[in-house]
Order: structure tokens, then C-alpha cells, then sequence
């Protein structure tokens, strides 16, 4: 399960019927991420490749769940009726998160 961004694998958090499809399955899902340690993205590919659509909402990417840009992106694309910021955390040890950059 390796993605079309980069070549880290994802892992799903949660599962729902499409919102504009729904014969489509959407899933949640966490990587590594590309800036920040964590990427939260989702995806309709059955092998969680990152795939953004015109439809879709940029993916977040993150250090800590407790950052704004986490419960915007939930609230935003409805995925908070489905995960808690708790649970969100509580997967983060299913990746293995990238070091933080440091500045030079």
C-alpha cells in the first residue's frame, strides 16, 4: 500500500460511503508526512494511494493532533463524525513519523 506521493505507505483510520458517490468508499487516512511528521489525506483508491480530485480537500500535514489545521481539515471534510481527535492520536504509532526539518 505505497501511494502515488511519495513512497511511504499509508495506513486507513477510517472507512465511509462517499459523500458525492455513494456507491464509492472513502477512506482516512495517515503517512508520514512530506513537511510536518504526519500527512492526513483521503482517498477513494482501494490502495490508499494519495489521489486528489477536484472534489477533494488538500491534505494536512502535521507535528501534533492538537493543531488547528488537524480539526480544520476533519471538520472541513466531515471526517470528525467519524474519528476524535483522541483516536487520531492514539494512531499516530501505526507510522513511522519523519524527523522534523530544522532550519539551517
Amino acid at each position: 500500500m505505497t501511494d502515488s506521493i511519495g513512497s511511504q505507505t499509508a495506513v486507513a483510520l477510517a472507512t465511509r460511503a462517499s459523500l458525492s458517490h455513494p456507491k464509492r468508499i472513502e477512506c482516512l487516512c495517515l503517512k508520514p508526512g512530506q513537511r510536518r511528521r504526519y500527512r492526513l489525506f483521503s482517498t477513494v483508491d482501494p490502495d490508499l494511494n494519495e489521489v486528489i480530485g477536484p472534489e477533494d480537500l488538500d491534505p494536512v500535514e502535521f507535528d501534533i493532533p492538537s493543531d488547528i489545521a488537524v480539526a480544520t481539515y476533519l471538520i472541513e471534510s466531515l471526517w470528525r463524525l467519524h474519528v476524535s481527535p483522541g483516536e487520531l492520536e492514539r494512531q499516530l504509532g501505526r507510522v513511522a513519523p519523519n524527523t522534523a526539518i530544522t532550519s539551517a
